[in-house]
């Protein structure tokens, strides 16, 4: 999951200056974004947990948020989420 989240936030800073992302790098975004997705069927429901953490995937797939928007939520996810980091 942590690799994924990597890949979907190097598309985001390389393309940080542009007014919209090439149509392909955002499908990559999606492509990553699924498989986040997908694994977090295995995430526990207590506490909201799984919830939650869909919510936070849901900015990044939002075609109105902007990339330097999206680079924030990584990082936000990064730090809530310390499955993500290997721990």
């Amino acid at each position: 999951m942590g690799e994924s989240l990597r890949q979907v936030e190097r598309l985001l800073v390389h393309n940080y200056s542009s007014v919209s992302m090439p149509f392909a790098a955002q499908g990559l975004v999606l492509c990553h974004v699924h498989h986040l997705r997908s694994c977090s069927l295995y995430l526990p429901s207590k506490n909201n947990l799984r919830n939650r953490f869909l919510e936070d995937l849901r900015d990044l797939d939002d075609p109105n948020m902007t990339v330097q928007q999206k680079i924030l939520t990584c990082e936000r996810m990064r730090w809530c989420w310390a499955f993500l980091n290997g721990e």
